[in-house]
């Protein structure tokens, strides 16, 4: 069975202020006109994702629901996952094995470093690195994410806006 998987790092987040949290860092007007261009992308599909997953940081969780929204994915069922902030390859590779088979396009928005390097792991193609609202198309042949495994993915396309 062919799986899609969309790995996409938020889009520009305005710098930390001194009173500021990392996690409550908001998207600026670049980062929010990046985030519509990716889903602009993502609509060229034939196919669209069918489960969204971001870390709750507010950079990620926005520019999941400007994607999202593109294509008209109910902003409700967009899943906040904890360990996706800041995820290292591990903790992002975790998330991914526990999806539900019957989802076989999957969008995971997260934070660099994690997110590029997971896209590097597997596909072994080197310098994918992701700049902000950099989108890596990675094609699976798996019956269930449980059997992603290192350099078991073909990268499609790699978006950079």
């Amino acid at each position: 069975m062919i799986r899609h998987l969309l790995l996409l790092r938020h889009a520009e987040a305005a710098e930390k202020l001194a009173e500021q949290n990392d996690f409550d860092r908001p998207l600026t007007e670049l980062g929010i006109q990046q985030a519509v261009k990716v889903g602009a992308q993502i609509t060229q599909q034939p196919w669209r994702p069918q489960l969204i997953i971001t870390s709750p940081a507010l950079r990620t969780h926005t520019t999941a629901k400007i994607v999202a929204n593109s294509f008209n994915y109910p902003e409700s069922e967009i899943i906040r996952e904890q360990q996706l902030y800041n995820g290292s390859v591990l903790q992002l590779f975790q998330t991914l094995q526990h999806v539900h088979p019957e989802f076989t396009q999957v969008l995971l928005v997260a934070h660099n470093p994690g997110i590029s390097y997971l896209g590097e792991w597997f596909t072994k193609v080197p310098n994918t690195a992701l700049k902000p609202a950099g989108l890596l198309h990675i094609e699976f042949h798996l019956n269930h994410w449980n059997e992603l495994r290192e350099g078991c993915g073909k990268l499609i396309r790699l978006f950079q806006p």
